[in-house]
């Protein structure tokens, strides 16, 4: 909703690098997801609430995956998003 109140909602055409990407995204969040024995954001959350190191080296990893996975978009024909200035 949010984003279609901010004008950036629109209807695409899945093309097969987006479904390539997408497979292969959510394939990855599953596994990492049975890696965790559960949910990816509660093993980071609950780490850092209760002091852990293994919550900092998630946050760290993450966003390490975050910036591999904006290099790895174009491979997949997909562009790489622009920040906007006008978005907070």
């Amino acid at each position: 909703m949010a984003s279609a109140a901010g004008g950036l909602f629109k209807f695409t055409q899945i093309t097969v690098g987006n479904f390539a990407a997408s497979v292969i995204g959510g394939l990855m969040m599953g596994y990492g997801a049975r890696l965790a024995f559960g949910c990816n954001i509660g093993a980071y959350f609950g780490g850092i609430a209760s002091f852990s190191l293994h919550g900092y080296i998630w946050g760290i990893l993450a966003m390490a995956g975050t910036f591999l996975a904006l290099y790895m978009r174009p491979l997949f024909g997909l562009s790489v998003p622009k920040s906007n200035d006008s978005v907070c």
